[in-house]
């Protein structure tokens, strides 16, 4: 009975310690969302998917605007802080079905199934406004509230022949110029 109990009590600490495993290379520890492992497994799966029902598949690329700069002038904790603020904002306009993570850095990704580009856009520029609107002082300084904004690229599997589209670094890609395409347009846009 003794061994028996010690198998069990060893079986239950190996179970605990796989999820945590499983939780530490699925999920971003800052932010609690997925990571870019998690990320890719997810979106290349929501791809075949909408691929086999002939439905949108949209990729949302956001990147914060100067983070180097919050990093700079109020230091890494506060840099922390915006990425998690970031990630809640965001996490208000995703649905149970999209994927919505930190692709590195401070670049996210969000993997919206069945959604066409303009309800894509739509989610985006909601998520942008979000960011912008909020007030972000930081409640314990005694600093002056600071602006923080995103840009954001928006692209859908529609928009390309049914080779590229099946493949998710061609959409990402996609997503990523646009993206850019926003910042060089002056940041704190939604390119599509």
């Amino acid at each position: 009975a003794v061994v028996a109990l010690v198998f069990a009590w060893l079986l239950v600490k190996l179970i605990q310690g796989q999820r945590r495993l499983h939780k530490a290379s699925s999920i971003d520890l800052l932010t609690g969302v997925a990571n870019r492992r998690e990320l890719m497994r997810k979106g290349r799966k929501l791809l075949r998917q909408a691929k086999v029902k002939k439905t949108d598949f949209s990729v949302i690329m956001i990147d914060i605007d100067y983070f180097k700069r919050v990093n700079d002038q109020f230091g890494h904790s506060v840099g922390d802080v915006v990425l998690k603020k970031v990630v809640e904002l965001g996490d208000e306009f995703m649905r149970k079905t999209d994927v919505f993570g930190r692709f590195g850095g401070e670049e996210f990704i969000a993997f919206l199934p069945n959604t066409s580009t303009e309800q894509a856009k739509m989610v985006a520029e909601r998520f942008r406004v979000s960011v912008d609107e909020y007030s972000w002082k930081m409640s314990h300084e005694s600093q002056e509230p600071f602006t923080i904004s995103i840009s954001i690229g928006v692209a859908n599997s529609v928009d390309f022949s049914d080779e590229e589209s099946s493949d998710l670094a061609t959409l990402i890609s996609k997503a990523d110029s646009l993206l850019y395409q926003a910042k060089e347009q002056g940041r704190n846009k939604v390119c599509s």
